[in-house]
C-alpha cells in the first residue's frame, strides 16, 4: 500500500490531476471512477496506472475486470488529496492520451472529396468551460456523431473536468484537435463535409428546422461571443435555433444537443425514404 505523497507514483497521480503542463508532458491524463476505467480499457486506451483507495479496494475489485489492471492500493487521506472532487470515487487511472490529429481519424479522409457514411459532425470552436466541452462530446456520441473537431483556443480536452463530464464519450468518439480554424475547415469540406455555422441573427440564415443538417460538420463558436465572423464566412452555410418563445438564445451546450439531434432525425428521414 502506498502511504507517502513522496512516492514518485503519487507525485506524478497529484500533477497529472492538477496541471496542464504535466498532462502534455506526460501525454496522460487521469480517469476517476471504476466505470469509466474499465470503459477506457474497452475503448482500448492504455492504461498505465490504477490507484485504488485503500478503503474500498476489496469492493472495487470485484467490479468487472479492474482486478486484471493490477490496481495498487493507497491510503485513504492520500488517495483523497490527490483527486480532484470533493467527493472522489474509490478508483482513479493514469491513461495514454490518444492521438488527436487527422491522420488518426480512419473514419475521414481529407481529400477524399466524399464523406463515407450517414453521420454528423461537430466543431467546437474556442470553447472555454470543460464542463461544456464534455458534455458536448457526450451528447455528439449519443446524437450519432462520427467525429468531433477543436479548433482555436479550446479549453483542454483532457483536464479532469471535461473526462468526467464526457462520461466515456471521450473514449471512443474520434475527436481531432486543429488549433487553425480554417486548416480544420478546409479539410471537412475537401473531405466531404458540409459546414455550417451556428449563429444568433444575420443574413442568409435557415432555422435548425429549415437548414439541411444531414451529414453536416456542425460548427459552434465561444460560450460569450460565439463564431468570430471570419469563421462564419468560411462556412458554407448559416443556421440559427428556432426559439418559439422569448429567450434570445440557449446555451451552448442546449445549442448543440438540439442540432446536433436534428441532424439525426434529417438523416433517419433520409435513411427511411432511401
Amino acid at each position: 500500500m502506498l502511504t507517502s505523497g513522496d512516492n514518485p507514483r503519487i507525485k506524478l497521480l497529484r500533477k497529472l490531476v492538477r496541471q496542464k503542463k504535466a498532462r502534455s508532458k506526460e501525454r496522460a491524463f487521469v480517469v476517476e471512477g471504476a466505470k469509466l476505467v474499465l470503459e477506457a480499457k474497452a475503448s482500448g486506451l492504455t492504461i498505465l496506472e490504477v490507484f485504488v483507495r485503500a478503503d474500498q479496494a476489496g469492493a472495487e475489485l470485484l467490479v468487472g475486470d479492474l482486478a486484471d489492471l493490477d490496481p495498487e492500493s493507497v491510503e485513504a487521506g492520500l488517495f483523497d488529496d490527490c483527486v480532484a472532487t470533493q467527493s472522489p470515487q474509490p478508483v482513479v487511472a493514469i491513461v495514454k492520451q490518444p492521438e488527436n490529429d487527422w491522420g488518426q481519424v480512419s473514419i475521414v479522409s481529407a481529400g477524399s472529396g466524399n464523406v463515407t457514411s450517414v453521420g454528423h459532425a461537430v466543431v467546437l470552436h474556442e470553447v472555454r468551460d470543460p464542463g461544456n466541452l464534455g458534455t458536448i462530446i457526450r451528447t455528439a456520441e449519443a446524437s450519432g456523431a462520427r467525429l468531433v473537431v477543436l479548433t482555436g483556443d479550446c479549453v483542454e480536452l483532457y483536464s479532469p473536468k471535461a473526462v468526467r463530464s464526457a462520461a466515456g464519450a471521450l473514449f471512443r468518439l474520434p475527436i481531432v484537435v486543429e488549433h487553425d480554424v480554417a486548416t480544420a475547415l478546409a479539410d471537412l469540406a475537401a473531405a466531404g463535409w458540409r459546414t455550417c455555422a451556428t449563429v444568433v441573427d444575420g443574413a442568409d440564415i435557415d432555422t435548425h428546422l429549415e437548414a439541411n443538417l444531414a451529414n453536416a460538420a456542425i460548427v459552434l463558436g465561444n460560450e460569450t461571443h460565439g463564431l468570430p465572423s471570419k469563421v462564419v464566412k468560411a462556412c458554407q452555410s448559416r443556421v440559427t435555433i428556432a426559439t418559439p418563445g422569448p429567450t434570445e438564445s440557449l446555451n451552448l451546450a442546449a445549442a448543440a444537443a438540439v442540432t446536433m439531434f436534428e441532424a439525426y432525425r434529417q438523416q433517419s428521414l433520409q435513411a427511411e425514404a432511401s
